[in-house]
């Protein structure tokens, strides 16, 4: 017999007997077929569905995420990086390619920094560079690639003599000569013009060692002449014989002295005798006349103490002493100035330099000194500094002479006292109690500032002044006869002393209320008006009321202050479930479906040999659909049920014997 695959077989409304066809899960009825979607448990596929083997099997994902997608791991991709070829998914899907080379293979060899031929036979060690262009070092004089020793470089020719060696176009190393300086192709060369630093020779020039030597300059200045130091010549004086050059090469000969001897002693200035017994230091003149000194009033020839010359008489009170015609030194009486002969003696007019003195002399000892100057400008006067006087002020006292030769008083003060501390202005009392910041006013007068509430003299807190009774429930707060601080009662509305107090009249606004008045927190709120329209009454929403109908009960008013109660079932209950053609047990074990009827009466469908109640499956209306599958289901669950048979009706039981016939 052919295999049907269906379970829950019923009859149908043509008494056809045909069961659900069950899914891939074994559920009768159940949406998991063949084709449908499930879930295969696997995170790397996707799309799964239920095969024909009722299999649940996806497609793998590929590395695009697409379900049975072609972009699978060592599939072709492109990595969007034109620098790579042969782009292929990895095995963790990345998409990755190899770095095209320089000559344009991916993964090939000819990189960046690798070895290639530059087909030029004067370098070496030929590279791609970074723009794969092939290319060498230049190989040097040396034959290094790259090396150093390039044309024009610095080389050592072997040569001592030579200097600043380089290689040249052939690649020979090949110096200067050094020149007699040391310098490298130098033109101090020997036999060449140069300085020998010595400024008495000339013709200066480098010998064969390199050494630089010249002429000695004579005294004429000619390199290797004849006029040198020591040799004659002519000094071009008459007076001067034996004329030569000396070592500064000057031309200059022996004075002629005064008896005509070239060399001689006797020159101008040296001791002669000129025969006169009044005159001594007798020497030759300019003109070779032998002339002496005038011996002077010491003795001494020459002497400058001559006649009418400064001397010293040893009397330290006189001064510009000098000697007389009898060679008498004697000097002038020195004044209080200091000046020899001067008028500035003891007891003349001076001025002491103080302007505060007047009839200045020199006293005994030279010093010049006068009388003060007093006050009113009178030397040696009575009216000095710290005397009285009188400044014309009535409003003054104790008049004196001050520093500055000011008469000035003290003020008289308020009570009459020179110098006194009761001034204008200054702290007094005034002897009343009800001020404070007594003062002496312009006119002498004691007066303070009236004391305020909060007893500060000139204070603002006077009585019926603001001020906060620091309570929060009053405003308009101001001091009062008594100087208490107090406010008005801030009504509910805020205003202070107003009307709108906690318990009166007020409006919240709500239609569904009435007889609003501020509560303790000056909430204006009312009443609920009930479902009769009394503020505050019963007939609430909610609470029990009479709809006048017999088949309801328990009344309330709805939400819309309508009076309406609960239908009564079929048991008596005002809003029970006992309804016609609701559900009820008619106490007969051989019905289902038990409802109430129009008549409250309750009453079920016969319950047929498959159990359902008002069912076609009558007995001796056997059915099979020829499901193995199902019939192995359906008699577990029919056998289940008929081991329980005693419960069915009679010719239900009889069929249920046959299938536990079937089953043993």
């Amino acid at each position: 017999m052919a295999t049907r695959n269906t379970g829950n077989d019923m009859y149908d409304a043509n008494c056809n007997c045909a069961g659900q066809l069950i899914d891939c899960l074994g559920v009768p009825g159940g949406t998991a077929l063949v084709g449908t979607a499930c879930d295969d448990g696997n995170a790397l596929t996707g799309n799964d569905i239920s095969n024909a083997n009722s299999n649940c099997a996806g497609h793998l994902l590929d590395c695009l995420g697409v379900p049975g997608g072609s972009a699978l791991v060592g599939t072709a991709c492109d990595d969007g990086n034109a620098l790579t070829g042969n782009d292929v998914y990895d095995a963790n899907c990345n998409c990755a390619g190899q770095l095209i080379d320089c000559l344009g293979v991916p993964g090939g060899t000819a990189l960046v920094g690798t070895a290639c031929d530059d087909g030029n036979a004067l370098t070496g060690n030929d590279i791609y560079d970074a723009n794969c262009i092939c290319a060498g070092q230049l190989i040097d004089c040396l034959g290094v690639p790259g090396g150093s020793a390039l044309v024009g470089t610095a080389c050592d020719d072997g040569n001592a003599l030579t200097g600043n060696d380089i290689y040249d176009a052939n690649c020979n190393c090949a110096g200067q000569l050094i020149d007699c300086l040391g310098v490298p192709g130098g033109t101090a060369l020997v036999g060449t013009a140069c300085d020998d630093g010595n400024p008495n020779t000339g013709n200066d020039i480098y010998d064969a060692n390199c050494n630089c030597a010249g002429q000695l300059i004579d005294c004429l200045g000619v390199p290797g002449g004849s006029a040198l130091v020591g040799t004659a010549c002519d000094d071009g004086n008459a007076l001067t014989g034996n004329d030569i050059y000396d070592a500064n090469c000057n031309c200059a000969g022996q004075l002629i002295d005064c008896l005509g001897v070239p060399g001689g002693s006797a020159l101008v200035g040296t001791a002669c005798d000129d025969g006169n017994a009044l005159t001594g230091n007798d020497v030759y003149d300019a003109n070779c006349n032998c002339a002496g000194q005038l011996i002077d009033c010491l003795g001494v020839p020459g002497g400058s103490a001559l006649v009418g010359t400064a001397c010293d008489d040893g009397n330290a009170l006189t001064g510009n002493d000098v000697y007389d015609a009898n060679c008498i030194c004697a000097g002038q009486l020195i004044d209080c100035l200091g000046v020899p002969g001067g008028t500035a003696l003891v007891g003349t007019a001076c001025d002491d330099g103080n302007p505060n003195t007047g009839n200045d002399i020199y006293d005994a000892n030279c010093n010049c000194a006068g009388q003060l100057i007093d006050c009113l400008g009178v030397p040696g006067g009575s009216a000095l500094v710290g005397t009285a006087c009188d400044d014309g002020n009535p409003n003054t006292g104790n008049d004196i002479y001050d520093a500055n030769c000011n008469c000035a008083g003290q003020l008289i003060d308020c009570l009459g006292v020179p110098g006194g501390t009761a001034l204008v202005g200054t702290a007094c009392d005034d002897g009343n109690a009800l001020t404070g910041n007594d003062i002496y006013d312009a006119n002498c007068n004691c007066a303070g500032q009236l004391i305020d509430c909060l007893g500060v003299p000139g204070g603002t807190a006077l009585v019926g002044t603001a001020c906060d009774d620091s309570n929060a429930l009053t405003g308009n707060d101001i001091y009062d006869a008594n100087c208490n601080c107090a406010g008005q009662l801030i009504d509910c509305l805020g205003v202070p002393g107003g009307t709108a107090l906690v318990g009166t009249a007020c409006d919240d606004s709500n239609a569904l209320t009435g007889n609003d008045i501020y509560d303790a927190n000056c909430n204006c709120a009312g009443q609920l008006i009930d479902c009769l329209g009394v503020p505050g009454g019963t007939a609430l929403v909610g609470t029990a009321c009479d709809d006048s109908n017999a088949l309801t009960g328990n009344d309330i008013y709805d939400a819309n202050c309508n009076c309406a109660g609960q239908l009564i079932d079929c048991l008596g209950v005002p809003g029970g479930s006992a309804l016609v053609g609701t559900a009820c047990d008619d106490g007969n074990p051989n019905t289902g479906n038990d409802i109430y009827d129009a008549n409250c009466n309750c009453a079920g469908q016969l319950i047929d040999c498959l159990g359902v109640p008002g069912g076609s499956a009558l007995v001796g209306t056997a059915c099979d659909d020829g499901n193995a599958l199902h019939r192995q289901r359906h008699l577990r669950c029919q056998l289940q049920l008929c081991w329980s048979a005693h419960r069915l009706p009679r010719s239900a039981r009889r069929q249920c014997a046959g299938r536990n016939r079937l089953r043993r």
